[in-house]
């Protein structure tokens, strides 16, 4: 096992030096601590293993000296650098063991991960590993890919020989490590941006409407959820990406559409065969939830001639569809709206 102190009687492994109850000379807190080579004083464990801004260079590195509130690195403890031990890889850090950093483990590490036999990288993954190696902080990006999900990735990514793009990264199994991994490859430039919350919203869609068995039913929602409301909402965005209030607005009219269905389905009734008074049946149900939303779909549906004879209460926006410019610049318009029995070709206002 490897030294962690060296006393008269013998060397010592990290679970046996010795540990003294005390306040540590760092934080100030009573716990077990160890006698600190550079400055004398006691320390805790969590000072040792400690990143900060050194108060005196401004430098992120551990702390081995100084306060809580204006902790020192190595360097600004003591300049002598004849008293730290250095790296054996880059012989740059200044440490209390000779052992290799923590940010030469992490560079090792991503090439056994990414590399190939012979550890060389890709071109698309040597700027990855550039910006995952020089992190400010090593411990944190070493804690990331000891983790057993993006370590396996990671292994993945290097033994496919494809280029990395976002369909292959598509064909990895889906989740927050994943998701991280695709947002550093975009920062880093591995891979170009992308609006990662409508490619989700599609894929939503796509496998809602796919779980409804009818396809009549699924024809209809298709084209409420795909020729209506994701063609209004990639107009409405352009180049830009889908907010969060614009995602869930599609997806409380979908959800809604998809719960209407199913409730036709269950009364023996479709969109064509059902009246106003089984509307009125639907409505007075106070169980039932998204009711503008649904609303909107159901003069969507007459407007497509999807049903026939039905009406359902809107709210229609008598204000202004946007601020002046001429002399009313820097009023602030009010609008009004009011309830209203509208006619089934009249469009609710969204969201987006």
């Amino acid at each position: 096992m490897p030294v962690a102190t060296r006393l008269p009687d013998g060397p010592r492994c990290n679970n046996c030096r010795p540990k003294i109850t005390a306040e540590c000379g760092i934080c100030g807190r009573m716990a077990a601590c160890e006698m600190s080579r550079a400055t004398g004083q006691p320390w805790c464990e969590r000072c040792q293993h400690r990143w900060v801004t050194c108060s005196g260079c401004d430098s992120v590195a551990q702390a081995r000296g100084g306060t809580w509130e204006a902790p020192l690195c190595a360097k600004c403890t003591n300049p002598d650098p004849d008293f730290w031990g250095r790296c054996p890889v880059c012989t740059t850090t200044w440490q209390l063991s000779p052992r290799p950093c923590q940010r030469c483990v992490l560079d090792q590490q991503v090439h056994d991960l990414l590399g190939d036999d012979t550890g060389a990288l890709r071109p698309e993954l040597a700027l990855f590993q550039q910006v995952l190696t020089k992190a400010e902080r090593p411990d944190v990006a070493l804690a990331w890919i000891s983790r057993s999900k993006a370590r396996d990735l990671l292994e993945r990514i290097g033994r496919d020989e494809r280029p990395v793009t976002h369909e292959v990264l598509d064909e990895l199994p889906p989740g927050k490590v994943l998701a991280h991994l695709r947002s550093v490859l975009v920062a880093t430039g591995a891979l170009p941006p992308r609006d990662e919350r409508l490619i989700a919203l599609e894929k939503w869609i796509t496998t809602t409407v796919q779980a409804r068995t009818d396809l009549a039913e699924r024809r209809i929602l298709h084209g409420y959820a795909v020729w209506h409301h994701m063609r209004r909402l990639r107009r409405r965005i352009g180049d830009d990406h889908t907010t969060q209030l614009q995602d869930l607005n599609v997806r409380c009219h979908v959800t809604a559409a998809d719960n209407f269905l199913t409730w036709l389905t269950g009364e023996g009734l479709t969109p064509g065969t059902c009246t106003q008074p089984d509307l009125e049946r639907w409505m007075a149900d106070a169980t039932v939830s998204y009711r503008d939303e649904t609303g909107h779909f159901i003069r969507w549906s007459v407007q497509h001639r999807h049903a026939r004879g039905l009406t359902y209460g809107t709210v229609r926006w008598t204000g202004r569809s946007a601020p002046s410019t001429a002399r009313n610049a820097g009023l602030t318009l009010a609008a009004s709206s009011t309830t209203t029995r509208c006619r089934p070709r009249t469009a609710s206002r969204d969201c987006y």
